[in-house]
């Protein structure tokens, strides 16, 4: 008696795949519980279900997918583990620990149990990402290869029991994380520590304008001329989502991750926002700008956004109202802004080699600061010391000093790295600077020594945008 897991009255999660009482009993789970539904339903319905594929749209997709990756890892653990349990010969059990000796755990290994499915499970003891584990196998003296089967038969399992304990040792990969996003289409995520790239992102089928990354939950978001916002999963490299506007292309983005809102500049001069976990536009802004909106910088605990054209306006909008405040004072492109977390102040640079600082609470410019033409390709202000770094042509970098209102202080990349610097990303706290250049090539500055660290060739095309993960240095 009593009621049933899916009854009305009983507070039950709603999962994606959930179509409804008529579509339950049709099939045939009406007396499964919610874990066996969603078991039967993968097995026999999800691969030509168009329902599911209609309602599993942005977050919630990603979710789902994550959710059955990780089903599939526990499931073969299970088995592997149930045999190791039986005493199955070809079966045993492995004791990981780290460099230092601290025990992490044990993982099973079977027949077929590969150096990425055991890297996989030992991910899941340290609840560490996957991408920051390398294991090594007692004896060896390199990194387990992911293709590398650990047991083929009895023989393999009874040479692992009579080794020492651990059998296996993990090492925690410590990666400077960053993106990077070219004319090309492509996106990269990468280990700056190592100059190396680990996942190349395709889809988009035009220049990738604008990278957002929400790097604690291993997620992006992404806009290109070809008119999409796609939303990924860093962890598979996979796009889980596509949102297009037909009425431009995207050239810059704002996320809340927490809300799963995205504010978007268009090439039409309109603004939009996104609600990530439906995949619907919910607001859009026009009027603003007689160009296409080429920067934008959100502040999402005021509900305002600092928008820049090409025709020269900054506009200030508050996002509840829909109202805008113009904000005059450049002539010719706006190439950045950024607001400060505050939402007190604000700074725009333009092609022409202008600098000014605003007050928002006022609308008004409180501080300029001229350079040479192409002085200001991209910005980022260390708000606590009142410094802003701009990229600038020739692959320069350029510090300028608010308080005293000039050049502070001029940097030169070596190579290939003497190409306007179109993006930049800076940690502040750690004094290191990511910036990418027209080349394709990427580089590593230290701010406090004022050098250049290391430059690599990062896309074979101009590069548009870059995102360097703060305090991963």
């Amino acid at each position: 008696g009593g009621a049933g897991p899916f009854d009305h009255g009983v507070e039950e999660p709603t999962f994606w795949f959930d179509h409804g009482p008529a579509r339950r009993d049709r099939y045939g789970g009406a007396q499964l519980t919610q874990a066996q539904l969603l078991r039967s339903h993968e097995r026999r319905w999800l691969p030509r279900c168009l329902t599911c594929r209609r309602r599993s749209q942005g977050f919630a997709r990603m979710e789902a997918n994550r959710e059955r990756c990780s089903r599939g890892v526990k499931r073969r653990w299970d088995a592997d583990t149930a045999s190791a349990a039986r005493g199955d010969n070809d079966a045993l059990e492995l004791g990981v620990a780290t460099l230092a000796g601290n025990s992490v755990g044990t993982v099973a290994a079977a027949p077929g149990t590969t150096g990425r499915d055991l890297r996989a499970r030992v991910a899941s003891l340290a609840r560490i990402p996957e991408r920051e584990v390398a294991l090594v196998l007692q004896g060896d003296a390199t990194p387990l290869a992911d293709d590398k089967v650990v047991v083929s038969g009895a023989a393999d399992a009874d040479a692992l029991r009579s080794a020492p304990q651990p059998q296996l040792q993990m090492l925690r990969l410590q990666r400077c994380y960053a993106i990077s996003a070219s004319a090309e289409g492509l996106i990269r995520l990468w280990d700056v520590s190592r100059a190396q790239c680990l996942e190349t992102l395709t889809g988009h089928t035009k220049r990738v304008q604008c990278v957002s990354v929400d790097w604690a939950s291993r997620r992006a978001l992404s806009g290109s001329s070809d008119g999409t916002l796609k939303l990924w999963d860093l962890d598979t490299a996979t796009c889980a989502e596509t949102l297009r506007d037909y009425t431009g292309d995207f050239n810059c983005v704002g996320v809340d991750w927490g809300a799963r809102k995205a504010l978007g500049g268009l090439s039409n001069g309109a603004l939009a926002m996104w609600d990530l976990s439906t995949g619907a536009c919910v607001q859009a802004l026009h009027g603003g700008h007689h160009g296409p909106v080429q920067c934008l910088s959100v502040s999402w605990g005021a509900r305002k956004a600092l928008s820049g054209s090409t025709d020269g306006g900054v506009m200030l909008w508050d996002l509840d109202h829909g109202s805008r405040v113009p904000m005059q004072g450049h002539m010719v492109w706006v190439a950045d802004v950024t607001v400060d977390p505050h939402c007190r102040y604000a700074a725009s640079g333009s092609i022409d080699g202008m600098l000014r600082i605003w007050d928002l609470r006022t609308s008004s410019c409180v501080r300029t600061m001229r350079g040479q033409w192409s002085d200001v390709k991209c910005i980022a202000v260390d708000w606590d010391s009142w410094r802003v770094l701009s990229g600038a042509g020739a692959g320069c970098l350029k510090f300028w000093d608010v308080g005293v209102g000039r050049l502070a202080a001029t940097l030169r990349g070596p190579g290939d790295a003497r190409r306007d610097i179109n993006s930049l990303s800076a940690d502040w706290a750690a004094g290191r600077v990511l910036s990418g250049s027209g080349s394709g090539a990427m580089a590593m500055w230290d701010i406090n020594q004022l050098e250049c660290l290391e430059t690599w060739k990062g896309h074979d095309t101009q590069i548009k945008c870059v995102e360097l993960a703060q305090g991963s240095i």
